[in-house]
C-alpha cells in the first residue's frame, strides 16, 4: 500500500507540477501506475520487505520494486500537511539523480536476469548500421569510383559489423 497525498498544500509550478511530470514519468517506465511516488506512507508484508533490493536513493521507487516481486500495489489517499519545520531539500540536482536511479530500476528490473536482451539488440543495432555504412561505401566505390584508401570510415563500418556480431553471438547467462 502506498500513500496519495490529497489535496497537495504545496505550491503548484515549483512543488506540484515537477511532482506530477515525475510520477508520470515512474509510472510509464516501471508500469507501476501510481498517483505520488513521492508519499513516504507506505505498508507492505515483511516477505515482500525482505526481497527489496535497493541501492543508492531509491526509497522512491519502492511501490515499482514491490510489484516486480510480486506485491499488489495500491494506493490509499492521505491528508497531506504542509511543511511546519525545514526547508526541502529536492532541486535540479536531486532531479538528476533521481532519473539516473529510474535508469537503474529499469535496468534491473528488465535486463538483470536476461542481459542478452539488451546487449543483443544494441550489437544487432551496431552490426546493422556497419552494414548500410559498407553498403554505401561500396556502392560509391562500385558505381561511383571514387577510391577507398585513406578513408578511416572503411575502417569504422568493419569494426560496427565485427563488435554488433559478437555482441549478439554473446550466451545468456541464464540459459
Amino acid at each position: 500500500m502506498n500513500g496519495w497525498r490529497t489535496p497537495r498544500h504545496d505550491p503548484w509550478l515549483t512543488r506540484r507540477l515537477p511532482s506530477q511530470v515525475a510520477n508520470r514519468l515512474i509510472s510509464m517506465v516501471t508500469g507501476t501506475r501510481l498517483h505520488d511516488y513521492g508519499c513516504t506512507m507506505r505498508a507492505m508484508r515483511v516477505s515482500i520487505a525482505r526481497e527489496l533490493r535497493l541501492y543508492g536513493e531509491q526509497h522512491r521507487f519502492i511501490p515499482a520494486l514491490a510489484a516486480e516481486v510480486g506485491a499488489r500495489v495500491v494506493e490509499l489517499p492521505v491528508r497531506h500537511r504542509p511543511r511546519t519545520a525545514g526547508r526541502s531539500k529536492y532541486g535540479l540536482s536531486r532531479t538528476l539523480r533521481v532519473l539516473l536511479d529510474l535508469l537503474t530500476v529499469k535496468f534491473l528490473s528488465g535486463y538483470a536476469t536476461r542481459p542478452i536482451h539488451l546487449f543483443g539488440l544494441v550489437g544487432l543495432l551496431c552490426a546493422l548500421a556497419g552494414l548500410a555504412l559498407e553498403g554505401v561505401l561500396g556502392f560509391q566505390r562500385i558505381f561511383l569510383g571514387e577510391p577507398l584508401a585513406n578513408r578511416p570510415i572503411v575502417l569504422l563500418g568493419i569494426l560496427m559489423v565485427v563488435v554488433g556480431v559478437q555482441q549478439t553471438r554473446q550466451k545468456d547467462p541464464a540459459q
